[in-house]
């Protein structure tokens, strides 16, 4: 009887162990990637950007704003644009942000590009600091949440003459009218971005596979040392009881 009492022991002991190894790695592997955050692998202009989801490239667009073309195939880059491009680098290039669809709008445009709230892990708005500073324009032509908010952070950059609103900036005083001239339509500069985007399709798979590899790196790194400790215990679950049956 005791012998039947220590082998229900043991086998349950090594039944534990199992039990806990495959319970233990899909949570290691939640842990490499925090629910909702997703590392930014490119940005591709003040109101572009490229995020990697579950190891694929996604274009989005940031909802709400609008920035002067950098990337149009036969034409020059438009003023500021470049400002922008680089403010959006500052705010999310090599960081991970949460991404919040619209309940207003599509969740893709034409282009396949999500349709997009950007936020940083800190809570920063990116969408509303682009247009608030004065890097990009309140992109008024369809509806969404913050269309008012916008506005007024827009009115506000305008009378303090923050980014694309100084005086001086582009050689043209301080006038709206002027200024939106200074851009391609909307439609013009979406098209130019979804051209830019598919030349650089193949350079964002590699940026992907390497985002995934370093992922399985981590992951395996993390689950290592607990694949030791688990089949340690094992193990001596497994001595223990020879050496009692001894």
């Amino acid at each position: 009887m005791k012998t039947k009492h220590k082998k229900t022991s043991l086998l349950y002991i090594l039944s534990l162990s199992i039990v806990s190894l495959f319970l233990t790695i899909p949570s290691l592997s939640n842990a490499t990637q925090p629910e909702n955050l997703y590392p930014v692998a490119r940005v591709v202009d003040g109101d572009t950007i490229k995020v990697d989801i579950n190891g694929k490239a996604e274009s989005v667009r940031l909802i709400g704003i609008d920035t002067p073309e950098t990337v149009h195939p036969t034409k020059p880059v438009e003023c500021f644009g470049k400002e922008a491009s680089n403010k959006m680098k500052e705010l999310v290039q090599d960081k991970k942000v949460r991404l919040e669809k619209d309940a207003l709008g599509a969740d893709r445009d034409k282009y396949q590009r999500l349709l997009r709230y950007v936020y940083l892990e800190d809570g920063t708005f990116v969408n509303e600091v682009m247009v608030k500073e004065g890097y990009a324009y309140a992109y008024t032509s369809f509806p969404f949440t913050f269309l008012e908010q916008f506005k007024q952070d827009q009115s506000e950059a305008k009378e303090n003459g923050k980014g694309l609103w100084a005086d001086g900036v582009c050689g043209l005083s301080n006038n709206e009218e002027q200024r939106m001239g200074l851009a391609e339509s909307t439609n013009e500069a979406v098209e130019a971005d979804n051209q830019e985007e598919e030349v650089s399709d193949e350079s964002d798979q590699v940026i992907t596979t390497k985002t995934s590899v370093q992922n399985k790196n981590i992951l395996w790194l993390v689950a290592f040392p607990i694949i030791l400790i688990l089949v340690g215990v094992s193990a001596t679950g497994v001595v223990v009881y020879l050496w009692r049956r001894k």
